[in-house]
């Protein structure tokens, strides 16, 4: 609703603050304007904002006092609208010094922006020596957004005039990208493309497209050529294909393919493909199937299928199940099951522990582990000793068991207890063993004499006893002293003699 119509239903707000002539002022009487410029001109400090100090009673403070959410803003639009442009300085004093933060900033900018379209300039001079004095140039940016809606080239003009020039070029780029949105696109480029060229103008283009493809993709498209230098003309093209996907994914791939093929950069794909895919997941995947062999068509089953995925991971499975045997089966599966596995890695497992056995089920068992592992440990490990094999169920319990070790190496031994035998407990074993011996070799050494044998026995207390020799000598030879004779033995009291020596 426009500030108008806020004031049309709004009247009973201000019941009683009118002015002679029939305006309405931020104090309550006609003095106002003479009060706040009578308090600007004290005798602080160069520098100490001095405003009007809050008056609870007055037409703000009563606002606060009796209305809030949605009803203080059309109390605020009613109070602004029936301000005149020469009481405005004194309505926005009187803001400057309320004591409710967010509600504040919400007032200034829209009695910055009502006060720039009827008297920009006042409005500029004012938001200028106000935000020197309080060291917050906020207020400049609401006046030349709405300036700039009005009248974007005077607005412009004045942007490049102000003294301070990274303020100058900051609401050059608000002008400017504001000037896009409007009626008048064209305009708005032409007058940035007659900046000096350099980084500055390079980045404002930018911005421009950006903002003009959110409402326009195909004017800002058809106007990719105006750009001279190629670095920006592809960071904009990029963003235009970018924002025309989120609002019609097959127009944003027209514009794909309609490039050069060394612009079309399978981010692009990815971008586009993975929007379609929330989207509406039959017609990415017709479309995919019409795209030629390549990365570009790699990157788009990947990123569709991880939003497919996100959204309807049951549809993604169906729609692997739906390929034949290769890249594009393994690439859709994969992102399946990541994603799958996040919300509910039990279900994820479930689906792999069906398919046959061969390296597409032994890669899916690393993809869920990748999530299940770091959410459920111990489901995760349960699942492993029950359903993978070989390097599958090496490597994962492996690297699951040093996870858990980390920090609670005497739970981690309890889980590699329950391994079945093979490489994947021994090297668990080693790991857990070593990792408990950092703070406790005495139960390290304990454990690994109840629970292993033979050479992963003689391995984890080698390691454990070569530790408590640089920590505690007398322990490692109590230790050794009492171990069978054998190679082990003679090896550890070798190393200790070795030590001493030293």
């Amino acid at each position: 609703m426009g500030v108008a119509g806020a004031a049309g239903r709004s009247r009973h707000f201000l019941t009683g603050v009118k002015m002679a002539g029939g305006g309405y002022s931020a104090s309550g009487d006609t003095t106002a304007g003479a009060d706040a410029g009578a308090a600007s001109s004290g005798s602080a400090p160069p520098g100490t904002p001095q405003r009007p100090a809050w008056d609870p009673k007055g037409p703000l403070g009563r606002i606060f006092s009796q209305y809030g959410g949605g009803e203080r803003m059309l109390a605020f639009a009613d109070l602004i609208q029936k301000t005149p442009p020469g009481q405005m300085a004194a309505l926005i004093d009187q803001a400057y010094n309320c004591p409710h933060s967010v509600d504040q900033n919400n007032f200034l900018r829209m009695a910055y922006g009502k006060w720039a379209a009827t008297d920009p300039q006042a409005a500029e001079v004012y938001a200028e020596t106000t935000g020197k004095r309080l060291g917050n140039h906020d207020a400049l940016g609401y006046v030349f957004q709405s300036w700039s809606m009005h009248d974007p080239q005077t607005a412009l003009t004045a942007a490049q005039n102000l003294d301070n020039q990274e303020f100058s070029a900051s609401l050059m780029g608000t002008v400017l990208t504001t000037w896009v949105q409007g009626d008048n696109p064209q305009d708005a480029l032409a007058a940035t493309l007659a900046l000096n060229a350099g980084p500055r103008r390079d980045n404002t283009l930018e911005m421009l497209y950006d903002r003009w493809s959110r409402t326009d993709p195909a004017g800002a498209f058809a106007a990719l050529g105006q750009i001279d230098n190629p670095q920006t003309r592809s960071a904009a093209q990029d963003m235009i294909i970018s924002n025309a996907a989120n609002q019609s994914p097959s127009t944003a791939l027209q514009m794909l393919t309609s490039l050069p093929a060394e612009q079309q950069s399978p981010s692009l794909y990815a971008d586009v493909f993975g929007t379609w895919a929330r989207q509406d997941p039959a017609a990415a995947m017709a479309a995919i199937n019409q795209l030629p062999p390549g990365n570009q068509r790699t990157e788009a089953i990947a990123q569709a299928a991880n939003g497919l995925a996100e959204a309807y991971p049951q549809e993604a499975f169906a729609w692997a199940e739906s390929l034949p045997p290769g890249p594009d089966h393994s690439a859709v599966l994969h992102w399946a099951l990541d994603n799958y596995a996040m919300q509910n890695p039990q279900g994820a497992g479930d689906y792999v522990a069906n398919l046959p056995a061969g390296p597409e089920r032994d890669a899916s068992i690393n993809t869920i582990m990748q999530k299940w592992s770091a959410s459920d440990p111990a489901t995760a490990l349960a699942w492993l000793n029950k359903n993978a094999t070989g390097d599958a169920y090496t490597s994962n319990a492996s690297q699951i068991i040093n996870q858990i070790s980390r920090s609670d190496p005497t739970t981690a031994l309890t889980y590699v207890s329950a391994m079945p035998e093979g490489p994947a407990r021994d090297q668990s074993a080693q790991t857990a063993v070593n990792n408990l011996a950092r703070s406790d070799p005495a139960a390290a050494l304990t454990w690994a004499d109840q629970n292993l044998s033979g050479a992963v026995h003689d391995q984890a207390v080698g390691n454990v006893v070569s530790r408590l020799m640089r920590t505690n000598p007398a322990a490692a030879s109590s230790y050794v002293s009492q171990m069978p004779d054998g190679p082990v033995r003679a090896g550890l009291m070798q190393q200790m003699s070795a030590n001493k020596s030293q």
